[in-house]
């Protein structure tokens, strides 16, 4: 990366879900994660200031949820919505070109009515399955493609439901990691502990057996034989 900006070449970095490494690190557990982020940070820190390296984070999660380390980093902050009509639109013509499906304007413009919520990820796996509706049939009419579009809408919806469900549980989680770290340490300290103990009690053993000899040694020597 340094040697392309050195050539004066733009080097552009890309880290997409970047909430794998950013959030909020509360728990003791994740040191490795720590670590990880530590490096990230390390290197950007190196980079900073050079107007020929730029990094980009991408994530969709919300920035309550990230470390303040990685927040105070970022210069500039945007929100990338869904799509809007005619970029729907847009996106529509060139999927269905690039799949070679034909389809007049105003049908295409319906399509773009009825996916106001969809990402431009959707829109094409939407063209996908249209192009394998109508690889498997001959033919595909708008009913099917509405059905196609009301099966994307509920695998959404039950995909965002999973989503916050494991955000809504994500607290506990780590309360619960957080507690097993410090039942490992304690754990572990108990450990060093009765080893300490064991290690002192055998000492005092063998001074106990050492003084012993040494008394019958003392003893045979100053009495008469």
């Amino acid at each position: 990366m340094g040697e392309f900006a050195k050539h004066g070449k733009t080097v552009i970095v890309l880290i997409d879900e970047c909430d794998r490494i950013g959030l909020d690190f509360k728990s003791e557990s994740r040191e490795a994660e720590k670590d990880a982020l530590t490096q990230l940070w390390k290197v950007v820190d190196e980079m900073k200031g050079d107007p020929r390296v730029f990094f980009v984070f991408a994530t969709n999660k919300k920035e309550k949820d990230f470390d303040s380390r990685f927040i105070s980093r970022i210069t500039r902050k945007v929100h990338m919505g869904n799509p809007s009509h005619s970029e729907r639109l847009e996106s529509l013509e060139r999927q269905f070109k690039k799949q070679r499906l034909q389809a007049s304007a105003e049908f295409l413009n319906d399509l773009a009515q009825k996916t106001e919520e969809f990402t431009f990820r959707h829109l094409k796996n939407l063209t996908r399955s249209i192009k394998d509706e109508l690889a498997a049939n001959n033919s595909v009419n708008k009913p099917t493609i509405f059905k196609l579009i009301d099966q994307i809408k509920k695998d959404k919806e039950e995909l965002e439901k999973r989503e916050k469900e494991k955000d809504e549980e994500e607290p506990r989680r780590r309360q619960i990691m957080e507690e097993q770290h410090v039942m490992q340490k304690e754990s572990l300290e108990q450990q060093k502990f009765s080893s300490k103990v064991s290690y002192g009690f055998q000492t005092a053993q063998l001074v106990v057996s050492v003084a012993g000899v040494a008394i019958n040694i003392i003893k045979a020597s100053i009495l008469p034989t």
